[in-house]
């Protein structure tokens, strides 16, 4: 939010919006929403939400790690969806009803995205703020999931956040997945209670 040209009631509405829906907008719905009609001011607001939303998780510990690993030879640049591609969830609890996750794009995909950032920060590139959403990630060994429900679970998961890049966002730039899943974890752990106020006091943090 520093030297913001936006109104604090603006970024305030649009924490509320992105906090308080199961799914994702579209940045042309939530420029309807804000009553914003340049695109890229709404896009590059949302993008660092989801920043924040990422804060409040790698702040957390957990407690077992698995990885999905699909056989698909697509291209790490193309990517539209996850489904082609690695993916990791850190569940933090068993209990029905109370897990948490925190999904994280594949590990070669963070490298490509690491060299991509470099080679904007050398070109001026002028959203700088919303680079190195992957710095801070801990890549842990990966444990396979082998009872049939935790593998439910997983498929689960990854179909839900697949559906949304692919619906709501039309697919993803590799360089933002990341943050994106930061936004589906950020919301899939606060299901059950409030996220607005949590949220605001991880981004006024800063």
């Amino acid at each position: 939010m520093e030297a913001t040209k936006l109104e604090y009631t603006t970024w305030f509405k649009a924490i509320f919006l992105m906090t308080h829906i199961k799914k994702s907008y579209s940045i042309l719905e939530l420029s309807r929403l804000l009553g914003i009609k340049r695109y890229r001011t709404v896009w590059y607001l949302t993008m660092k939400i989801r920043m924040g939303m990422g804060k409040n998780l790698l702040a957390k510990e957990y407690l077992q790690f698995f990885y999905i690993l699909s056989n698909s030879s697509e291209n790490e640049y193309n990517i539209n969806e996850l489904k082609h591609h690695s993916i990791s969830a850190i569940h933090n609890t068993s209990t029905k009803g109370e897990d948490e996750i925190n999904l994280i794009a594949p590990l070669q995909l963070q490298w490509n995205v690491n060299a991509e950032e470099n080679r904007l920060r050398k070109t001026g590139y002028r959203c700088l703020k919303i680079l190195g959403a992957q710095k801070d990630i801990e890549f842990k060994n990966p444990i396979t999931p082998i009872k049939t429900s935790i593998q439910s679970w997983m498929n689960k998961l990854l179909s839900n956040s697949n559906r949304i890049l692919k619906g709501a966002h039309h697919g993803v730039s590799y360089l933002h997945i990341q943050k994106y899943m930061f936004e589906f974890s950020f919301n899939y752990n606060g299901r059950r209670k409030d996220k607005f106020e949590p949220l605001i006091s991880s981004i006024l943090e800063d």
